[in-house]
């Protein structure tokens, strides 16, 4: 039988028993429940699933690496810029593009970014890929 172990009120970890009876804290995992959610006063409440808060910054490299695993190279991004009309516009989207440090909140960086198709909801979860880059 599959049993959940409950340490602290949550569930730690399920594992194969032969019976609950084989250490304390054994709940059966058949009445449900998973790893991750607390167990009070006899039921299962479900773990927060909300995302972890997106980082506010990644590295130049973290990010390049993150677009590519999007399927952007790096020469889209460039060639994107290079549309841009406005020079002064062009060259301040340059050196946002070519600094050590790109920051999630930047406006130039999420005008690239639709500028390129992703999408608003999309750019969080590019830089929490970035970070582990």
């Amino acid at each position: 039988m599959r049993a959940h172990i409950i340490q602290n009120g949550i569930v730690t970890n399920t594992i194969e028993v032969e019976s609950l009876d084989f250490m304390p804290g054994l709940i059966d995992a058949d009445l449900g429940g998973s790893i991750g959610d607390r167990y009070e006063n006899g039921e299962f409440i479900k773990r927060d699933l909300a995302p972890e808060p997106p980082p506010a910054s990644c590295t130049r490299r973290q990010g390049l690496l993150a677009l590519l695993s999007y399927g952007i190279k790096r020469s889209e991004i460039e060639t994107q810029i290079e549309t841009i009309e406005d020079e002064m516009e062009r060259e301040a989207a340059w050196i946002e593009y070519l600094a050590d440090t790109w920051e999630l909140g930047n406006p130039r960086l999420q005008a690239m970014w639709a500028a390129l198709g992703g999408t608003a909801e999309q750019l969080p979860d590019l830089f929490r890929l970035a970070v582990t880059l």
